[in-house]
Formats: structure tokens, sequence, C-alpha cells
């Protein structure tokens, strides 16, 4: 039964991603709070969001990885934890396929990430 659930979460949090075309902090700040109310799925839509990421347009994955940013800073949890697993893998994935002024964000962004990671996944 949890697991159906837990697809069923999966499944809707998919639809509310797919609106994630623009850097929009409300639609961010509502999929946060959206991942929030449905921590005891959080394996379900990290796999979701981790997915979105990678199948999504390069012009695209930039707002992705703000709501991972959004996700792992203020949702108390087991978020962390399990995007901490994947983080530098798909990190430099998405630094591999988007433009200089994208790459250029996410290195803002990843300095933002020094207190927020542990130190091991530290990208150097």
């Amino acid at each position: 039964m949890f697991a159906s659930k837990s697809k069923e979460v999966a499944d809707e949090y998919i639809s509310s991603l797919s609106d994630l075309t623009i850097n929009s902090k409300p639609l961010i700040n509502m999929l946060t709070m959206l991942a929030e109310d449905n921590i005891e799925h959080a394996p379900a839509i990290v796999q979701a969001v981790e997915t979105h990421l990678q199948k999504v347009r390069s012009d695209i994955k930039l707002p992705v990885l703000y709501l991972i940013d959004s996700i792992v800073k203020n949702v108390n949890g087991n978020y962390l934890n399990l995007f901490t697993q994947n983080i530098v893998n798909t990190f430099c994935d998405v630094f591999e396929k988007v433009d200089e002024n994208t790459r250029a964000s996410m290195w803002k962004l990843r300095q933002t990430w020094n207190d927020v990671f542990p130190p091991k996944n530290y990208f150097h």
C-alpha cells in the first residue's frame, strides 16, 4: 500500500514538475512545500526530480537544480541525505550539457552549497 501511495505522490509531483520550465520562485516554493508535505515519500520524490532533470532540455535544467537547492535548504528530513547520494554526478551531468551562462549560474549556486552538502561530496 505504501509503495503505491509513493508512486501516486511521485506521479503527482512529476506532473507539477513539468510546469517548471523557467526560473520561477513561486513555482519552486510550491514544489518545495509539496515535497515537505510529502516528506514520508521523499525517496520517490527525489527519484522523480533526478529523473526529470535527466530528461528535460538543457534550458530547463537550471530551474530544476534551483528546486533541489530549495528542498535541501528548506525542508528538514531525509531529502538532504537522498540528494547527497547523487549530487556530484547530477551536477556534473548538467554542467556538461548547458551553455556558458548557465554554467556561471551553476557555479554561483554551487558556492552556496559549502555548508549544505557533506565535505566529502564537494566539487573540487
